[in-house]
């Protein structure tokens, strides 16, 4: 059988362990072989320990590109050169696979139109999330079901992270176990500032909503560097610290935030540890989804590569309609309480008086839950810590953003709320 013939750029993690498992795969000698003829690199005669005759590597775009290949895999990063290796390999009709988030969120909208024109495939699985088949899913499984939200922990670097502090690790030694495990990069600024995940929430709502990704607005706010006092208010208000990136149909707009975010115990989120992501896609036909697995590291990374390079998805179509404009999200805590009469008069007042919006309130038999806005922790805790005392409720912190714009995070002594390992 004739070995599909694939050029690849880039062989550092990712790229590396690419090769590791066609190498794999062509020794079980499953189905057709893969023969990766040529490899783009930064240093052509470094040694990498591949099992790839050296003869293959170069550092010449126009050589690599001359090279006759029925696919081109690029688990590079940034925009130039891969930009134009990404256009010249669709005019060319060369089917392209990308773990290229950046890329994709800036310029995916374009590229698919060559994709499209040419007949070339387009693959984009390995730029979210990596090992969880969540775009294919939204391209091909959701569709027609009516997505109104996206969201989830996207970031493997930063959840490995916060969970090592979890445990009790130094800063600058979880920093060294998750370079250690390729789970991070030498500078790890932008997984840690929200860039990497923004990228993946942006090329999420391009295939849900059709947005171009580089017109979506992403509020970001970071994870600031050893976070010790956040976690610990975390764990007082009984909720964990996570990285979470969110896009949102609102009024039949988009917005879409990436923030660390306070978590309660016992959700999903919460239980998301280590380099694992999670995505939750509400849709109106199918209710709640949620995928899992892991999300950062080299054969992760490179395995939903080569599934895509083996199922050659076609370029994502322009479903010619009108896609939803563009806002700046809004920061938000939620904020809920148990028992005791009159909470809603009690909560509306307290937030006159210190000028804080409320979003919504809802009630359920004995159980108020009220959406607040940009507020300052220090305010949340005085709101509620007011409202449960003269009501005689129980407050539970069910969600909210770590670090609102609208103030600097003060520190605070305590906090009225309490710690619960079954919230709903």
């Amino acid at each position: 059988m004739t070995p599909l013939r694939v050029a690849l750029a880039g062989c550092g993690a990712v790229g590396s362990a690419f090769l590791d498992i066609v190498d794999e795969r062509n020794r079980q000698g499953l189905d057709r072989p893969i023969d990766v003829v040529r490899v783009l690199v930064r240093d052509p005669a470094r040694d990498r320990g591949v099992p790839l005759p050296g003869d293959r590597f170069t550092d010449d775009v126009d050589a690599f590109l001359d090279t006759p290949a029925e696919v081109v895999v690029e688990a590079v990063g940034g925009i130039e050169p891969m930009l134009t290796v990404a256009r010249r390999s669709l005019d060319r009709g060369r089917d392209w696979v990308t773990a290229n988030k950046a890329l994709v969120a800036e310029h995916g909208p374009d590229l698919a139109l060559l994709a499209r024109r040419s007949g070339a495939g387009f693959g984009t699985e390995a730029t979210v999330a990596a090992g969880v088949p969540v775009v294919s899913t939204i391209r091909h499984a959701l569709a027609d079901t009516g997505i109104g939200a996206i969201r989830g922990i996207l970031n493997g670097t930063t959840n490995y992270m916060i969970s090592a502090l979890e445990g009790g690790q130094p800063w600058e030694a979880a920093l060294h176990d998750a370079r250690a495990k390729g789970f991070a990069e030498a500078d790890p600024s932008r997984d840690l500032e929200g860039l990497d995940a923004a990228d993946k929430i942006r090329v999420l709502a391009w295939l849900a909503f059709g947005i171009d990704p580089a017109a979506l607005i992403v509020d970001r706010r970071p994870v600031p560097v050893a976070p010790r006092s956040l976690l610990g208010d975390a764990a007082r208000r009984g909720c964990a610290l996570r990285q979470v990136a969110e896009v949102r149909r609102v009024a039949g707009r988009l917005q879409a935030v990436v923030a660390p975010t306070f978590v309660p115990a016992g959700s999903a989120l919460h239980g998301t540890r280590f380099e694992h992501n999670l995505v939750e896609i509400d849709t109106r036909q199918a209710g709640l989804l949620r995928f899992s697995g892991p999300g950062a590291g080299g054969r992760a990374t490179a395995s939903a590569l080569l599934a895509d390079l083996l199922r050659r998805h076609p370029a994502p179509e322009d479903r010619g309609l009108e896609a939803p404009r563009s806002t700046r999200g809004a920061w938000r805590w939620a904020v809920g309480f148990d028992g005791g009469r009159g909470v809603e008069r009690s909560l509306e007042r307290a937030a006159r008086t210190r000028e804080v919006e409320i979003a919504a309130i809802e009630r359920d038999g004995d159980r108020v839950r009220a959406d607040l806005g940009a507020t300052p922790l220090e305010t949340v805790d005085e709101m509620v810590r007011d409202v449960a005392a003269g009501r005689g409720a129980v407050a539970r912190l069910e969600e909210g953003c770590a670090l609102p714009r609208t103030a600097v995070r003060p520190q605070s002594a305590g906090s009225p709320f309490t710690p619960s390992e079954t919230l709903p």
